[in-house]
């Protein structure tokens, strides 16, 4: 099966050829101690690059089926933002009403959000309203690395949007919950905004026969969702029905990625129809044998693999012994995509992540043999 049939079969809850895996982004420091000490050969370089960028060459190399590709499907519209005062020192303030500062590497590090008022809500929804899309050119572009990818055997899966990340992050997490009970109408205009926007982009992917499409939404703590599970089911999940009815209306499959304990997520998700959902952190307490149980019928689980306690700090047996559960408790029937919990961070152990496939080639055949 070529990568785009194994994840698809597993998104459809159906038995591929094997367990698909999936990578999200490969941190930059791993990639360069990868090429230092194992390298990556010159004929497969030469195949991939620069049709696809150089991380998947990466990805590739290290056997993965799948990675993300980050897609900035939105544009604000020329001239400036909606003003806002009280801009903390040596900060900027973004399109999106958050709040930046640049670190001494000149990378823009997120602070806080900057839409603490009533008033800034009324503005920025105003303004977000007034997004465009990128032109059908950009989509095209990327249907093109869509194809290569899928033939040369590493499938790009794009991401577009987050809309309860992008209204929580441009509130700030500290004022989130005020703005929430006191002015609740417009925090859901906000995330409806935004919704609105990431459809509009998803539908032109669609329309280039891209047919998946992540989410990046964080929404969730290590213990628990940022809101109570009853405001998540009232503002978040009825978009969450709009996104999955456009993307089934186009043929297409809707994941959603969220860091942290998704629990009291996972029924509203199930619900709306979401297809996937990922990482599914390990060291947030998520364990697929429960997840399996109780909803892997209805949504694929992705993920799963501790980042940092196998991948980055653990041995490469505890690496093979954890993947194998995985597999064990997610695998059977379908519906299962083995990843790390996180991206592969800058300290992951190569051999780790080596094994993690090796591992997972072996005993993710299906039916599975565990």
């Amino acid at each position: 099966m070529d990568p785009h049939q194994r994840i698809m079969k597993a998104l459809n809850h159906e038995e591929p050829d094997r367990v698909p895996t999936f990578s999200q982004s490969i941190e930059e420091p791993f990639i360069e101690r990868f090429d230092e000490n194992v390298g990556v050969d010159e004929a497969l370089f030469d195949e991939l690059f620069p049709s696809l960028p150089v991380d998947f060459v990466f990805a590739k190399a290290l056997g993965f089926d799948s990675k993300w590709m980050h897609l900035g499907g939105l544009q604000a519209p020329p001239g400036d933002h909606p003003d806002v005062s009280n801009v903390p020192e040596g900060c900027t303030v973004n399109n999106s009403g958050r709040f930046y500062k640049r670190n001494s590497r000149g990378e823009n590090w997120y602070q806080d959000g900057a839409l603490k008022t009533p008033e800034l809500l009324k503005d920025w929804i105003s303004y977000i309203k007034t997004f465009t899309t990128r032109d059908e050119s950009y989509f095209r572009s990327f249907a093109s690395m869509w194809e290569f990818g899928i033939n040369h055997g590493i499938l790009p899966i794009p991401t577009i949007g987050g809309p309860t990340y992008m209204t929580w992050s441009s509130i700030g997490i500290g004022k989130f919950g005020y703005m929430l009970r006191k002015h609740r109408k417009l925090v859901k205009e906000l995330i409806t905004a935004w919704t609105t926007k990431t459809i509009e982009a998803h539908s032109l992917l669609f329309e280039q026969n891209v047919d998946m499409v992540f989410i990046c939404d964080d929404f969730a703590q290590k213990d628990r969702l940022m809101m109570h599970p009853s405001d998540f089911n009232e503002v978040v999940i009825p978009n969450y029905n709009r996104m999955v009815k456009n993307a089934h209306d186009h043929g297409a499959k809707f994941i959603v990625h969220s860091d942290g304990d998704l629990s009291e997520a996972f029924p509203g998700m199930v619900d709306a129809g979401v297809d996937g959902a990922e990482p599914l952190e390990y060291e947030a307490g998520m364990r697929l044998k429960d997840l399996k149980l109780r909803f892997g019928e209805d949504i694929c689980l992705i993920g799963n693999v501790p980042a940092s306690s196998a991948l980055c700090v653990g041995t490469a047996e505890y690496t093979r012994d954890i993947t194998k559960q995985c597999i064990k408790d997610a695998a059977a029937g379908g519906g299962f995509i083995l990843s790390a919990g996180a991206n592969i961070l800058a300290t992951t152990k190569i051999e780790n992540v080596q094994v993690m496939i090796e591992t997972t080639k072996k005993y993710g055949q299906y039916p599975i043999q565990l």
